[in-house]
């Protein structure tokens, strides 16, 4: 059986390199690839995901060329079924922060997580980046679409839905890049 080389014709590329260039290693080059995967689970995912996630592992493709899948072990198996359900958005929402993945698989852990870790350096409390008092105030234009997009909700539905719409927007405009600096 002969080896494969890269697209560029240089020979085998170790898993290494494969990896490293899947996960974004600018935003942390002192962190492994499992680290860096563990992390962005954790930054992209909410309260709920955080508190039950026991850990995270990136398996490699079988085959050359194949995306990583991302393993989540979590401590629920009434959450996986709904986390193994709704896969599609979590593979979405790791692959908006960098980390290109062919699926996210849920596994049942036998241990309880105490507090989610993070690698010395890391987020310190991914919570700490989604708190309210951080985000950007909306522009009056975007309070008035908020507005305008719940005034037939029921009167019950309405507040709640035009908070989470703010609460969106506003963390819409915290994740996009600084601009004129």
């Amino acid at each position: 059986m002969t080896e494969r080389s890269n697209s560029r014709g240089q020979g085998p590329e170790p898993l290494s390199s494969l990896m490293g260039s899947i996960v974004s290693c600018q935003r942390r080059p002192q962190f492994t690839v499992q680290q860096q995967a563990r992390l962005t689970w954790l930054e992209c995912n909410g309260a709920l995901e955080r508190r039950h996630t026991c850990g995270v592992y990136l398996a490699e493709g079988k085959r050359q060329g194949e995306l990583p899948t991302l393993v989540v072990y979590i401590d629920s198996s009434a959450l996986m079924q709904d986390f193994t359900t709704d896969h599609l958005l979590y593979v979405g929402r790791v692959s908006h922060a960098g980390l290109e993945v062919a699926d996210v698989r849920f596994k049942l852990s036998h241990k309880r997580p105490s507090e989610p870790t993070y690698p010395k350096g890391g987020v310190t409390a991914a919570a700490s980046s989604c708190e309210a008092t951080s985000l950007p105030p909306l522009t009056p234009e975007q309070e008035e679409q908020v507005t305008q997009e719940v005034a037939d909700l029921p009167d019950g539905l309405r507040d709640t839905a035009a908070d989470a719409m703010r609460a969106s927007l506003k963390w819409e405009m915290a994740q996009r890049p600084k601009t004129g600096e």
